[in-house]
């Protein structure tokens, strides 16, 4: 139980420095650039090779809430990697009436994203309190009043 605690720390620090570069991002795309979203990826080592040995020892709450933050991760991963080529993509395709609605388009993906990785910063926190969100509200007596 003590690795995936300590990949849900790293992570936790990681998001830090993703949401910087996704404001960095962001600031370009305002002014019509593109910066580059490549960047170290999240780590899932332990998730995706041992959480199966771990399920039967987790609580439900655990488990969903952990299924959330590494689709979070996953998410996060692939838009970054992508971007470039898919705003390069819809700019050749001339499919919106300006340049300009694209970069505004991709700017507020990537608010979202930015908002996804507040969830998942809250959801972590609570990992590490070992009070996990009820993110699929299974007990419905809590509401997760700290995601957006």
């Amino acid at each position: 139980m003590n690795q995936i605690i300590e990949e849900l720390e790293s992570n936790f620090h990681e998001i830090h420095q993703k949401k910087d570069h996704i404001k960095k991002i962001i600031s370009n795309l305002n002014q019509n650039k593109i910066l580059p979203g490549q960047s170290v990826d999240f780590i899932t080592t332990f998730y995706k090779s041992y959480l199966k040995d771990l399920y039967p020892y987790l609580s439900g709450k655990e488990r969903n809430s952990l299924h959330v933050i590494y689709q979070y991760f996953n998410l996060t991963d692939k838009m970054m990697k992508s971007f470039e080529s898919d705003i390069l993509n819809f700019l050749s395709l001339k499919i919106m009436k300006t340049s300009n609605e694209v970069y505004q388009m991709f700017a507020r993906r990537f608010t979202e994203l930015l908002t996804m990785l507040e969830n998942a910063e809250n959801l972590i926190a609570r990992h590490l309190e070992k009070n996990p969100v009820d993110v699929f509200y299974a007990d419905r007596q809590e509401k997760p009043e700290n995601l957006k």
